[in-house]
């Protein structure tokens, strides 16, 4: 009886002494979460659209570790970008050059139209085509979108049919606009310098 205790009191000791070996053992080392790792950032990866250095997880493309950064253990924000404004985008874009300069191109305010990590939206935009342009324009101004110089009854539809000029897209002021810059008045596209250079685009002379 005696030794049956003295053995059970042993094994309490044994599984106390390896219960309290596991809870102060650091837990066995592994690979760091990524940022697009699911448990992080990774709904950023989920969109229809995704922004190319989003899908390759290149992140320090754009954004760079403070000194001292904790991250991701410390909830403070603690990453800067590598450049600011239209300067980020234009380091894998380009500048858009060109006489005529849509003003949020021109200013680097490229956010106010694109969304820099996903979209459900094609280029990712924000909104769709037509709601991004009538953020800043009057939509009631567009209704009736007239042609200096075409009287055309009910105007020019600037959305809902088929555009010709873009195969499978619809109409939008994107169809005859540049949203960035051109040497064409208006924004316009095709190199066309007059209203029937471009209506010459689609339409047959």
């Amino acid at each position: 009886m005696r030794v049956a205790i003295v053995w059970g009191v042993a094994l309490a000791l044994l599984l106390c002494a390896a219960a309290v070996a596991q809870a102060v053992s650091p837990p066995p080392a592994g690979p760091a979460p990524g940022c697009t790792d699911r448990r992080c950032h990774g709904g950023l990866t989920t969109r229809a659209h995704v922004h190319p250095p989003v899908k390759d997880a290149d992140c320090t493309s754009c954004h760079q570790a403070t000194q001292g950064s904790a991250h991701p253990d410390s909830s403070r924000v603690d990453f800067t970008l590598t450049a600011t404004g239209g300067e980020l985008c234009a380091q894998c874009h380009g500048a858009f050059d060109g006489g005529t300069q849509h003003p949020p191109a021109a200013g680097g305010d490229c956010l106010s139209c694109h969304d820099p990590h996903g979209s459900a939206i094609a280029k990712l935009l924000r909104r769709p085509v037509n709601e991004t342009c009538f953020e800043c324009h009057e939509a009631k101004d567009f209704r009736v979108h007239a042609l200096v110089g075409v009287d055309l009854g009910s105007g020019h539809p600037v959305s809902g049919a088929a555009d010709p000029s873009r195969k499978g897209e619809s109409l939008s002021c994107a169809g005859c606009h540049d949203p960035h810059a051109t040497d064409t008045p208006n924004l316009w596209k095709f190199g066309a310098q007059s209203t029937f250079d471009l209506c010459g685009n689609c339409h047959q002379k």
